[in-house]
């Protein structure tokens, strides 16, 4: 354990002098949050509406067919109570409640009964649709968003009223705004660099550091020390912890001190899921560098496996904005783990009974890069 922690102090020492190591390390994520904190993204996109359709007649599943061919809208259909909950969540810019008598043609018979006993005319408004009451909740706190959607909605009924020569108003539209979290794009945005930034730092700086000592001869003597491979490895996997937790500290505080976001989750949770990603990331990167004779050839090996789950996990942009068939796989990569964890935790302050999915992911592929890290992971290439 002696010689484990003091080649962790000299790894930590050798880290802290490589100034292009500290930029990527520290200064780039930064600099990426601060870019991208900038763009008032939320203010822009597609109005998100939940559809409660409690009809499910020919009529009503229709016209959502007709919502989902609006550009500027997305529509999602579910029940009534997840519909709310989501609405409040500030998953959703409006929820539009269809009623069980939406366009509900009425019993002719009935009618005609009822104008014989009466001694009256059916005329042809009697056999009209009665009119439906449909209810809008908008989010409050994304007026603007809210408008853009519940005018799509309006025009559309307005359209089909208009199709029904003769028709009176078919729908009452009554709107009701509801206090909802209202996360902005930076809250989304920190989880989501803090997983990158822990990624980068598990897997460049592995590869990159393991390469630069094998071609210094650095690697080769140190193999003639009495220093053993677990401590080379330890102090590898301490030092890169120890920084990952200090990048988590670094980028949370200056997004509290420039953006002003609030992190609601417990912070022992937080450093569970950053040690849990370090140790993941960390094993990946021995396991590349293996394959990595060269800095020439340690630049490719790494990016190609970085730059697809750098976009493709959510660290920028929501998974749900991809395509189904690309969903699919992205939900498994590691990187998308990592960062719905930390952003279930950090902006919604959930435990861990709540993210033990993301947690299992983490765990199951640790140790699927742990063992490829035993098997290819040579401190010796040429053995």
């Amino acid at each position: 354990m002696k010689t484990a922690l003091k080649f962790t102090g000299a790894s930590m020492k050798m880290f802290f002098r490589n100034k292009s190591g500290v930029f990527w390390t520290l200064f780039l994520p930064l600099l990426i949050m601060i870019i991208f904190g900038s763009m008032n993204f939320e203010n822009y996109g597609k109005s998100n509406i939940a559809i409660v359709d409690n009809a499910e007649t020919k009529e009503s599943k229709n016209l959502i067919k007709e919502m989902e061919k609006v550009d500027i809208i997305s529509v999602k259909k579910m029940n009534e109570k997840r519909a709310m909950s989501k609405l409040k969540e500030g998953d959703f810019d409006l929820v539009m409640i269809l009623p069980s008598d939406f366009l509900e043609n009425p019993d002719v018979a009935v009618i005609q009964k009822e104008a014989l006993i009466q001694g009256k005319k059916v005329s042809p408004s009697d056999l009209l649709p009665k009119t439906s009451t449909i209810k809008i909740y908008y989010n409050k706190g994304k007026e603007q968003q809210a408008l853009a959607g519940t005018t799509v909605l309006k025009e559309m009924f307005n359209n089909i009223n208009r199709e029904i020569t003769g028709a009176p108003s078919l729908f009452k539209i009554e709107e009701e705004a509801i206090s909802a979290k209202n996360l902005k794009y930076i809250d989304f945005l920190i989880p989501g660099i803090v997983a990158m930034a822990i990624m980068q730092m598990g897997v460049f700086s592995i590869v990159f550091v393991l390469v630069q000592y094998r071609k210094k001869g650095i690697m080769k003597r140190l193999l003639v020390t009495p220093m053993k491979s677990i401590d080379f490895i330890a102090g590898q996997v301490l030092t890169r912890i120890f920084v990952s937790i200090m990048q988590v500290v670094v980028i949370v505080g200056v997004a509290v001190l420039v953006f002003d976001i609030n992190v609601v989750g417990n912070y022992f949770l937080i450093l569970l899921l950053v040690s849990l990603g370090s140790l993941l990331f960390i094993s990946m990167g021995f396991a590349m560098s293996s394959f990595a004779k060269t800095e020439e050839s340690a630049a490719p090996i790494a990016n190609i496996v970085v730059f697809p789950m750098l976009f493709l996990s959510g660290v920028f942009f929501p998974i749900e904005a991809m395509p189904a068939w690309l969903q699919g796989i992205s939900k498994y990569l590691p990187l998308t783990y990592l960062a719905n964890g930390l952003r279930s935790v950090m902006t919604e302050g959930v435990k861990i009974a709540a993210i033990k999915s993301d947690v299992l992911g983490l765990l199951v592929w640790s140790i699927i890069m742990i063992i490829f890290a035993i098997l290819f992971f040579r401190l010796n290439p040429e053995e």
